[in-house]
């Protein structure tokens, strides 16, 4: 069967659209920007990130005065869909940093390679060939699930260590992705300093790693067209 072939039937794309990714480097790379992309406008879309700086100075007033907590009150509303916000962005720019680099973010259907990648990177190198791509139809160990590694699994140092994001960053998405979860049992969340100094280290990564790689990547892949 031929190869290009295969990949146009749309009956294929439909059912393995999520592993196309794989196919090449291209592919990839437009997978990651769309990624990124998406995450950049959902964390931008974050109260907390987009009025930061009212709540930076809201929050100082009700540290100093706890009579001022309906300063600070909308902030606190909308915090559990913020902090998904924030972590969504991370990681999307995460996995698609992953894939830029070879490495497989869905997870394997095979329970032994399956069991390896939930401790270790695998690259797509070491599953994939090209023909692996012309008999999607035929049931193999290769088969991958249509859903990805989890947050915990990619920042794990193993697959950090592939993408290289700053050890201090990794600490903050790790509170706030354990904080997002436990505020769907607690209502007495207050925007600390701490809190504060965090988001602020996030927006500043956001803004000087993220961003500029979505955008040299775009000008990239706008350079093969």
């Amino acid at each position: 069967m031929d190869n290009n072939k295969n990949l146009d039937s749309e009956s294929i794309k439909q059912k393995y659209f999520h592993i196309l990714c794989y196919y090449n480097q291209v592919n990839q790379k437009v997978a990651a920007l769309n990624l990124w992309g998406n995450g950049i406008q959902i964390f931008g879309n974050a109260k907390c990130v987009k009025e930061f700086n009212t709540l930076k100075e809201k929050s100082g007033l009700l540290l100093k005065d706890p009579s001022q907590v309906a300063a600070v009150a909308q902030f606190v509303f909308e915090s559990i869909i913020d902090f998904t916000r924030i972590i969504i962005c991370f990681e999307n720019f995460i996995k698609g940093s992953l894939l830029i680099n070879g490495v497989i973010v869905h997870i394997l259907g095979d329970k032994a390679l399956k069991a390896k990648q939930s401790k270790e990177p695998i690259f797509s190198s070491e599953v994939f060939t090209p023909s692996s791509f012309i008999n999607l139809t035929q049931k193999n160990r290769f088969e991958i699930i249509n859903k990805t590694l989890s947050f915990s699994q990619i920042t794990s140092n193993p697959y950090n260590e592939v993408v290289k994001i700053p050890k201090e960053i990794i600490e903050i998405l790790s509170f706030f992705n354990e904080l997002r979860n436990r505020l769907h049992f607690i209502n007495n969340l207050q925007y600390s300093s701490d809190i504060i100094s965090k988001i602020e280290s996030l927006i500043s990564f956001q803004e000087k790693i993220i961003y500029p790689a979505y955008i040299k990547l775009d000008n990239h892949i706008e350079s093969l067209r």
